[in-house]
């Protein structure tokens, strides 16, 4: 299926599996969704992105051509380098908002290069993207190790590339919403709304849910981190590090990903004090700024029409149904009806959420049945909404 799969584990901490694959349409009554249509991110690179500098060290020249089609196709501005060596010495001489590096490259190969580039004064947060055709989880890693941002395989596949562009190309201007979408968010400097946006499959209130959450869980992850650094705890500093670029990423916080990326790698290197302190103040810079924008956004509108015990009975049964079966669906279908939930069944929501939210489905399970949904003669029970 065109995919690959992987595992990462660490001792004391967990496992985190992954796949991709390719999906034709299905043929059942359900189509395969997909993040975004065809299209949408080669028209947001046009939109957002048009004159940005890209350098893309390629040895090919074929493989150069093509690239440099694309890239300047969606309105960047390329320059190439045709092996590690002239890479890093373009780096050095020239600021550049995204660097395409191929792994396999004469003189110097993409992972010398990228560490040398990371080395270089004013290029640590530079986002670097490889372009490889080994799709190991280990060969991943590496690129990871060396101070790489991302990757995408060769051969490159056009949407998948301007969507990774999408994901790390500095945005300094918000995003206009497209006209007539109702699901657009208001614009917050650092904060690729439509990244995550698009990664819950365009639900808006469970988006807006989850950076209210940031907010709240993550928000004072910056003092967390200076308080390990004060301790000399570096794995401390570490781990925390790689945790709040993994969540800021998956919300689409790229100033913040991008920040905590840096100063992962900065401790991965043995970057000086001086190099961790400024890294440091730029997360702690980044963070608070979107937290304030996050908290000042508007709480979702009430609930405007009656909810009743029967409006509510075929959504709780369907969560019944796949909390029965351990299914991480049943997240999705608690925040289709999130609102109704917290409408009709006030405290008894924010406990059957939260216990779903923490994937604790017994205990979400036996809050359910204790509804007693499939007796139709007996009413939900009261909450303190006054209501049934």
């Amino acid at each position: 299926m065109g995919g690959e799969a992987g595992v990462e584990s660490e001792p004391g901490r967990g496992s985190t599996f992954w796949f991709t694959a390719r999906l034709g349409t299905s043929s059942a009554t359900v189509p395969v969704e997909t993040r975004a249509p065809a299209g949408e991110s080669e028209a947001r690179l046009t939109r957002l992105h048009a004159s940005k500098r890209v350098l893309l060290a390629e040895d090919n020249a074929i493989n150069q051509e093509v690239a440099t089609e694309l890239l300047r196709g969606v309105g960047l501005s390329v320059e190439v380098a045709e092996n590690g060596a002239i890479a890093v010495d373009k780096a050095g001489n020239s600021a550049y908002d995204l660097i395409l590096m191929d792994m396999q490259m004469p003189v110097l190969d993409g992972l010398a290069a990228s560490r040398a580039i990371r080395r270089l004064p004013g290029r640590e947060t530079v986002p670097i993207v490889a372009m490889t055709a080994n799709a190991f989880a280990e060969d991943r890693q590496r690129c990871l190790d060396a101070g790489m941002n991302d990757f995408v395989a060769k051969p490159v596949d056009p949407e998948h590339l301007f969507a990774t562009l999408l994901r790390w190309l500095p945005l300094t201007r918000p995003e206009p919403p497209p006209a007539g979408d109702e699901s657009a968010l208001p614009g917050i400097a650092g904060l690729d709304a439509a990244f995550g946006l698009a990664a819950l499959g365009g639900n808006r209130p469970a988006y807006l849910r989850l950076l209210r959450q940031y907010a709240k869980r993550h928000g004072d992850e910056p003092a967390r981190l200076r308080q390990a650094l004060a301790a000399a705890d570096d794995e401390k500093v570490r781990q925390l590090a790689h945790g709040l670029k993994g969540v800021a990423g998956t919300l689409g916080a790229t100033a913040v990903q991008q920040q905590a990326a840096a100063l992962e790698t900065a401790l991965r290197a043995g970057g000086t004090p001086a190099e961790i302190e400024g890294h440091l103040r730029a997360i702690e810079a980044a963070q608070a700024e979107l937290v304030a924008a996050i908290l000042a956004m508007p709480e979702a509108a009430p609930v405007e029409s009656a909810v009743t015990p029967e409006t509510l009975k075929p959504a709780l049964a369907r969560l019944e149904e796949l909390l029965a079966l351990s299914d991480a669906s049943a997240n999705g279908v608690l925040h289709e009806v999130e609102p109704q939930l917290r409408a009709g069944l006030g405290e008894i929501a924010e406990r059957l959420i939260a216990l779903i939210d923490a994937f604790d489905y017994e205990a979400a399970l036996d809050l359910l049945r204790g509804l007693h949904l499939g007796e139709s003669d007996r009413p939900l029970p009261e909450t303190d909404t006054g209501q049934k």
